[in-house]
């Protein structure tokens, strides 16, 4: 079976999935909108095994986590190549519109329409 948590972080009100399966309590984030360590705590308090951050677009208020988690975690960062160049520029992620620059780090992988990740089996 797997689980799913949906958390709103509260600073740009995105929907943040944590998803892991619980045999092997590997899991995934999809779009850390901030650095959350309420995400941190959840994911070492379940004591899942983090193997990747998916971000589903490369807008700010869907990347703003991913630097905070992978250095916390270290797991390959994945997105979609059309939008990787908006992870480290603030003027096509739209961070920098708002007065603030949000750069992440690189991806690992680009994920093109048809790719799938594993967690578990």
């Amino acid at each position: 079976m797997k689980y799913k948590i949906l958390y709103v972080l509260p600073e740009f009100e995105t929907n943040t999935y944590l998803v892991w399966d619980e045999e092997s309590m590997e899991a995934l984030l999809i779009d850390p909108a901030f650095p959350s360590p309420l995400l941190k705590k959840e994911i070492k308090q379940n004591n899942l095994k983090l193997k990747y951050v998916v971000n589903t677009h490369g807008h700010a208020d869907h990347i703003g986590g991913n630097e905070f988690v992978l250095r916390n975690f270290k797991v390959p960062l994945c997105i979609h190549p059309n939008d990787a160049e908006m992870l480290e520029n603030p003027r096509l992620n739209l961070s920098a519109s708002f007065g603030i620059e949000i750069v992440s780090p690189p991806p690992d992988i680009l994920l093109n329409d048809g790719d799938k990740l594993t967690i578990g089996d």
